[in-house]
């Protein structure tokens, strides 16, 4: 239900760290492979340690699959890893998911059903979902995708004490803290991927 790790401040000054959690799934999963699923912000007296968890919940191990147009598990092992940022893994551990045997790539063609054109890049652009990180983001298929994450970790970025973990915040997250509707971050999405919404002539 959830992971456990104890976090230790090793320094001389009281201090505090953005713990992080990440998942590395399977190839079968045809999701991003390493991605943020948690985090938890602990202070820490000098030479303080404390016992840290963070709860999984219902898309740590999922991937959205677009042929039954639902979340799936896609059976294999996961790689579960703490750390102060992706860069910079601590822990890890392994646990194995039974689910569907694959998770087959995006199909496009349903977007173009509902309505969507999409704008074809050789460039190897991006493909956003809700987990994928700011950090991504800027290299999404649509240009508005790029230009919205250049512009938040901009403004981030003179914050020191929380530009390292902002830039790896999936869009669910962001959404969550910015209250968005689910509708609007939806419309987020399919512009970041550089789609537009077809107009009819009346």
């Amino acid at each position: 239900t959830g992971v456990s790790f104890t976090v230790t401040n090793t320094g001389e000054c009281a201090g505090g760290e953005a713990v992080q959690l990440y998942v590395r799934y399977p190839e079968n999963a045809n999701a991003p492979k390493l991605q943020l699923k948690g985090f938890d912000k602990v202070f820490l007296a000098a030479g303080e340690s404390k016992r840290v968890s963070i709860d999984f919940d219902e898309y740590t191990f999922r991937s959205f699959d677009t042929s039954s147009g639902e979340w799936a598990l896609a059976e294999g092992e996961y790689v579960i890893f703490i750390g102060a940022s992706s860069a910079d893994l601590r822990l890890s551990a392994k646990v194995m998911r039974s689910g569907v045997k694959y998770i087959p790539p995006c199909d496009t063609s349903r977007l173009q059903a509902r309505g969507y054109e999409i704008k074809k890049d050789k460039k190897g652009r991006v493909a956003c979902d809700l987990h994928t990180p700011l950090c991504e983001i800027k290299n999404a298929r649509g240009l508005f995708g790029r230009l919205f994450a250049k512009s938040i970790l901009r403004f981030v970025r003179n914050r020191k004490t929380v530009y390292g973990s902002m830039q790896y915040l999936p869009l669910r997250t962001l959404a969550q803290y910015g209250k968005m509707k689910k509708s609007t971050v939806e419309k987020l999405i399919y512009a970041f991927n550089g789609f537009k919404r077809k107009h009819s002539k009346k």
